[in-house]
This record gives C-alpha cells, sequence and structure tokens, in this order.
C-alpha cells in the first residue's frame, strides 16, 4: 500500500452517518472508533426518550431494536452506556444507597473477574467480558465518586479534552509504534518507554489541539 490508506465509498458513508461497525465496515485505521457509533446513537435514542413524548420514545424503541438485530453488542453494551446514566439520577444521600453501592461494587468485581477467566478460556466472547468491566467500573463511579465522595486529583484536567483524547490516542500510539517497532517488539523496557512516551505525548497534543476543536468560540464560527 505504499503507506497510503484507501477507503471504500462505504467505509466513508458509514463513518459519515455513525454506522460503522453497525450496518457497515469499521474503521479500520483508528481502531477505538468502533465505540464512537455506540455512544452517538446510545445519546440519540437517550434523547428521544427524555423528550417524553410517545411518538419520539416508540421512534427511540424502534431504533435500538433495528440496530440490536444488525450488532447484538448494540444490546450489550446498552447496559454498560444506559447505567452510567442512572447513576446521574440516583441519590446518595443514605446509608442504604451506600450498602448498595458496596453491594454493587463487589458484585461486579466478582461478575467481571469470573468473565475475564471465561474470555481466557474462549467459553465466552470479548464482548461479554468488557460489558462486564463496564458495570464494574460504573459500580466503581457510584461508589468512589458519588457515594463516598472520593475526588481523583491526579490529572483531573483531562476531563477539559478528553473527546480529543480519545479521538487521537490511537493515531500517535500507532505512530510511536510503527517508528520503532523494531526494537520495542522484542524488549520489554524499550517497549515500556515508548509506551510512556507516546502517552505523554497524546495528552500534550489532546490538551492543546482541543482549545480549537473544542472551543465553543471557534465551532461557533464554522457553524
Amino acid at each position: 500500500m505504499n503507506g497510503k490508506f484507501f477507503y471504500q465509498p462505504s467505509q466513508i458513508f458509514a463513518a459519515l452517518t455513525f454506522s460503522n461497525g453497525l450496518a457497515g465496515p469499521e474503521t479500520s485505521f483508528n481502531q477505538p472508533l468502533w465505540s464512537l457509533p455506540y455512544e452517538v446513537w446510545y445519546y440519540a435514542i437517550a434523547g428521544l426518550l427524555f423528550t417524553k413524548k410517545p411518538l419520539l420514545a416508540i421512534s427511540a424503541i424502534i431504533i435500538f431494536i433495528c440496530i440490536t438485530s444488525l450488532k447484538f453488542q448494540f444490546f450489550m453494551y446498552s447496559f454498560v452506556w444506559f447505567s452510567g446514566l442512572m447513576i446521574s439520577y440516583i441519590p446518595a444521600t443514605s446509608e442504604k444507597h451506600k450498602y448498595i453501592a458496596i453491594s454493587s461494587f463487589v458484585f461486579f468485581a466478582f461478575a467481571a473477574l469470573v468473565a475475564w477467566i471465561l474470555q481466557l478460556e474462549k467459553i465466552i466472547i470479548l464482548g461479554y467480558y468488557n460489558a462486564t468491566f463496564g458495570l464494574f467500573f460504573t459500580s466503581f463511579i457510584y461508589l468512589f465518586l458519588v457515594v463516598l465522595d472520593k475526588r481523583i486529583s491526579f490529572l483531573k484536567n483531562t476531563s477539559k479534552y478528553s473527546y480529543t483524547l480519545y479521538i487521537t490516542h490511537y493515531p500517535i500510539l500507532y505512530f510511536f509504534l510503527g517508528m520503532f517497532e523494531s526494537k520495542a517488539m522484542n524488549n520489554i523496557w524499550f517497549s515500556s518507554l515508548i509506551g510512556i512516551i507516546s502517552l505523554v505525548a497524546a495528552l500534550i497534543f489532546a490538551s492543546y489541539s482541543s482549545r480549537i476543536f473544542e472551543s465553543k468560540e471557534y465551532i461557533n464560527k464554522l457553524m
């Protein structure tokens, strides 16, 4: 391919309509983008449901069923996405909520461990483990950030450029891996160093580029 990437019209159309990996081919170069169409359609479905208008709510259900019929993983991962939505509405003002949060955390931690073992044994597919771990992470967020009100000070400003980081981190990691692949493949220390450098580079790039691409003023000018 001489270092060039070629995309079929169907791939471009799928990316533009957020159907890549659902009804169309996946984006092969930036693999983490597989989750972007899932997220977009979850937002769309939730938005239609929250209008509380019967026709729009029915439309949301139809969309959900249609996408699920095309991609069962969409159904599996919906538990993760909507559980994250739900915890923002669940109060955490009593001891009862604390016990529920702790119980959920322990349960999903154990479930994620079991799913990981089953996935290693090829008994279940990776998607089941991912969904289970996602529910565990949701319970972790609810317990420590909502119920116990713990705050994470490490890299606390990443929320300002998290979306840019999500979109751009993989190409940057891929770039560094491509540059030093021959040395990194058989040297754990060198590969770890490259991993750290690429991670720092991804954070720096996202931090600065987000000031343009996540700037409301800049977006308003384009609109």
